[in-house]
């Protein structure tokens, strides 16, 4: 947890996670934008690069010169543009369909690694699954849910 804390609050151990060695592996042109050392391209250079989206806080990860330098703001202006879903914080109670959960539970176990691997053809299995979960208690969940998302939305 201390090593996920840090990558998105610590923007020097994020960058050498990114994008290597300062120096090495790339060379800053201003604050946030870096470039290949001379005589290094995308080609050519040695380090793994596993993209900077894939951890920590990207608002915090350097810039490549053939990025805009805007893209961090513009992202922001993006992500404030955003709707927020009506369930953001709502916690489902499952205590008054514990029963039908354990049901469906079973059913996900018996259908759900078939159904991940494509090793079978979906239009029979998928058929059979939903028979299932509706045996299982399926709609009595959903209308559960729907109920106290109705509710939760109420005070909110």
């Amino acid at each position: 947890m201390m090593l996920l804390n840090l990558l998105y609050s610590d923007p020097k151990l994020l960058n050498m996670l990114n994008w290597g060695i300062e120096g090495k592996h790339y060379v800053k042109k201003s604050d946030n934008m870096i470039d290949f050392p001379e005589g290094v391209t995308a080609d050519t250079q040695t380090y793994p690069n596993p993209g900077g989206w894939m951890f920590g806080n990207q608002f915090n990860s350097y810039l490549w010169a053939n990025e805009d330098p805007k893209k961090w703001e513009a992202f922001q202006k993006f992500n404030e543009r955003a709707e927020h879903s009506i369930a953001l914080g709502f916690a489902f109670n499952q205590e008054p369909v514990k029963s039908e959960m354990a049901s469906i539970a079973n059913v996900e176990k018996e259908f759900g690694a078939t159904l991940r691997s494509g090793a079978v053809d979906p239009e029979k299995i998928i058929e059979k699954w939903k028979e299932k979960r509706k045996a299982a208690g399926f709609d009595k969940i959903k209308a559960e849910v729907d109920k106290q998302l109705a509710e939760w939305a109420q005070t909110k």
